[in-house]
């Protein structure tokens, strides 16, 4: 059984995701892949193309790749969101790999259901430091995490391209 992309409808807003291999579901780990910000869910093609078969989903993001919504006040909601697909594919003995924003939404995931994952593979984590996570509402006002800040949308490949051309990766 190879991909299948399907979407889950949760508060108005639809999450895409694409599934590999849903026959193994249960024999082993599955494979729960949440990719960067401006990124979407099938830049992990290449990645699960060079691994051993394994059941595998990944997510794109609210506002990424197939799902709607747009931009969030904060990164809880990514994380709502990723909880409310593992429940709704009754996903268990995870091993999560995130990059970047993707990390940071595994790790509030595993927080918040760690009987769900066995481990986190976390690629460039967004990590703030503890005094902010400590300071909890006490954020200054109109804070807004730096990542939060990309450009999300172009007019153009060429625009893009524009855009980062002087930008080491």
């Amino acid at each position: 059984m190879g991909l299948v992309e399907k979407t889950i409808h949760r508060n108005g807003i639809d999450i895409g995701y694409a599934e590999r291999h849903r026959d193994l579901k249960g024999h082993g780990p599955t494979l729960l892949l949440l990719h960067a910000a401006g990124f979407h869910a099938r830049c992990w093609d290449q990645v699960l193309a060079r691994l051993p078969r394994c059941h595998s989903v990944a997510l794109d993001h609210r506002g990424h790749g197939r799902s709607s919504g747009g931009p969030l006040p904060d990164w809880t909601g990514f994380i709502d969101d990723a909880l409310a697909v593992i429940e709704a594919l009754d996903l268990r003995h995870m091993v999560g790999a995130g990059h970047s924003m993707g990390g940071h939404i595994l790790i509030g995931a595993a927080a918040r259901a760690p009987q769900r994952f066995q481990r986190l593979i976390l690629v460039d984590p967004v990590i703030m430091p503890l005094a902010l996570y400590q300071m909890g509402d006490a954020l200054p006002e109109g804070y807004v995490h730096p990542a939060a800040k990309r450009q999300g949308r172009f007019a153009s490949a060429e625009e893009m391209q524009e855009r980062f051309r002087d930008r080491l990766p």
